[in-house]
């Protein structure tokens, strides 16, 4: 099946001597011509393809009126797959025409005043293809909890240097270390420097050194290479001959370039590769064109992400949750979106995007080991500052990986007790931190991953 498009358009209609089912008519022909000029058509060079032609398509639904509003219409089209070949950048190509020029401004003497894309589903051969080329070199969940010598019920744990500038690599190896000898496995920069990476290298090096002779476990430092393509190579073929017999970690966010600078590092380090995380930037900018959020993830996933945030991560606060939905229906469907990931075996999701301390410990009772902790403000909001914090949390998250150990198969709710719950309110204000009963439990509580 050919990757298809649901679209749904509101047209204005120029001409002013039709009727009210004559203009009707009319838009619904504007589709069809449309989709006529994006077709096959005339037999030139015995290929089927009219000069004229954008792109070929082919009208397989509609148009169909949306709803009682009279201007607005829906239909979907399809589109050849050999017009997308993947070793060629065949994914780049198909995002950049959906979310630029596949639909006109004008038709005959109808305007299409407004458009959007409500359903994207990239074909079977495509997505197969890009699989083959690009994650033979990719990590499953299992494997990067083995590089990273995980036990059971303890989640991976990053921390993120938010900042770009202000905070010298000095600064970022001495926290490193630390967060390291506390327990964090990962440490990155969550925003690329703008240095040229060559010239970092050398210190990106020391710090991997010094996190691997602190560390309570295995750790990694993460430089992000979110830069151009070729420099980002380059620095990622050095980074990772630099730190051999590590778990080599290296960021890439899912911006402009993000495709394919992942797409090109798993196809040139194919021995030994990275481990390569991803935040997809351009994830909700981009669901206008692609239908949902969701598609944005996983074209970055095919093209090689190991590690990603998928979005719609559970919120525990009351005040937070989705528009129009209840804390256990927001909670239970957070835990199936990320529970489909883990059950799948790659990429690794994560818990990110600003979770609160308070939040991780029922976190991964909701969402289990297969989530990566990905954490930045709940380090940087204590009162104890990133060092402290990151030690609280690394007993924090301990303790809640032995609670579950210890609750399963047993009926009580297995509520934090001691010391890691009693020094909460030392880093942050006591009130935020999200009580088990609160979340789990009773009729209309969620369920903890483990008791599925």
């Amino acid at each position: 099946m050919p990757t298809e498009l649901t679209v749904q358009a509101k047209f204005e209609e120029t001409a002013s001597n039709l009727t009210g089912q004559e203009k009707s008519d009319h838009r619904v022909q504007a589709v069809r011509k449309l989709v006529d000029d994006l077709s096959y058509s005339t037999e030139i060079g015995g290929r089927g393809l009219r000069v004229d032609s954008k792109y070929a398509s082919t009208l397989v639904r509609g148009p169909e009126p949306v709803g009682p509003a009279p201007d607005w219409f829906e239909f979907d089209i399809q589109m050849p797959d050999e017009l997308f070949p993947v070793h060629q950048g065949g994914l780049q190509h198909l995002v950049g025409i959906v979310a630029g020029d596949v639909l006109p401004t004008m038709t005959g003497t109808v305007i299409w005043k407004e458009k959007r894309i409500t359903r994207f589903r990239l074909s079977k051969q495509l997505r197969d293809n890009a699989i083959a080329r690009f994650r033979p070199a990719h990590h499953t969940i299992p494997e990067i909890r083995a590089k990273f010598n995980l036990p059971p019920n303890r989640p991976l744990l990053a921390f993120s240097f938010k900042p770009r500038v202000g905070v010298s690599l000095t600064e970022v190896k001495e926290v490193a270390e630390k967060l390291a000898a506390a327990g964090f496995n990962i440490v990155e920069f969550d925003t690329r420097r703008l240095d040229d990476p060559k010239n970092d290298l050398e210190v990106w090096a020391k710090i991997q050194e010094a996190m691997t002779e602190k560390a309570k476990g295995r750790a990694a430092f993460s430089p992000n290479l979110s830069i151009r393509t070729d420099l980002a190579v380059r620095a990622a073929v050095d980074w990772c001959e630099r730190t051999a017999g590590h778990p080599t970690t290296l960021k890439v966010d899912g911006g402009l370039d993000g495709l394919s600078t992942i797409q090109a590092i798993r196809e040139t380090i194919v021995k030994d590769p990275p481990i390569v995380t991803c935040y997809p930037s351009l994830r909700d900018s981009f669901a206008r064109y692609l239908g949902s959020p969701d598609a944005w993830v996983d074209l970055l996933a095919i093209s090689g992400a190991d590690i990603i945030y998928p979005g719609r991560r559970p919120n525990f606060s009351p005040g937070r949750q989705v528009s129009g939905e209840d804390l256990e229906n927001s909670l239970t469907q957070s835990q199936a979106r990320y529970r489909k990931f883990v059950q799948e075996g790659w990429p690794m999701p994560t818990f990110a995007a600003g979770p609160q301390a308070g939040d991780i410990h029922v976190a991964l009772h909701l969402l289990g080991d297969g989530t990566a902790m990905f954490l930045g403000e709940a380090l940087t909001a204590s009162k104890k500052g990133i060092v402290e914090a990151g030690r609280y949390i690394a007993e924090l998250v301990d303790a809640t990986a032995a609670q579950i150990k210890s609750a399963q198969g047993r009926d009580e709710l297995p509520e934090l007790k001691g010391e890691v719950l009693r020094d909460y309110p030392q880093h942050y204000p006591s009130g935020t931190f999200i009580k088990y009963s609160s979340i789990f439990g009773g009729e209309k509580g969620a369920t903890p991953l483990w008791a599925l």
